[in-house]
């Protein structure tokens, strides 16, 4: 998981998922892995309307990426490179 490598990480969801989604990290190990939440539902709706929810984002997800989750005592060392996905190439 990048956020244990120390790659800051944010989880994007609807909202009728914030709880599933919170439930999962912790079950994980990463109870401080912060969620940016969007208005749902995201599918069955225009492209114009996607891209409003998304700017609507965009704060959020900055600010989870750029600050220390709550939760743990120091931002975790930050890594150059991102590891390669499974089945990838590099």
């Amino acid at each position: 998981m990048l956020e244990q490598l120390g790659i800051p990480t944010v989880v994007i969801g609807s909202d009728e998922f914030e709880p599933l989604a919170h439930l999962e990290a912790t079950n994980r190990g990463l109870a401080a892995l912060p969620v940016a939440v969007i208005r749902h539902p995201l599918g069955g709706i225009s492209e114009d309307e996607v891209k409003k929810k998304a700017v609507g984002l965009v704060d959020q997800v900055v600010r989870a990426l750029t600050t220390t989750p709550e939760g743990r005592s120091e931002a975790p060392e930050r890594h150059s490179e991102v590891p390669a996905a499974p089945g990838s190439r590099r």
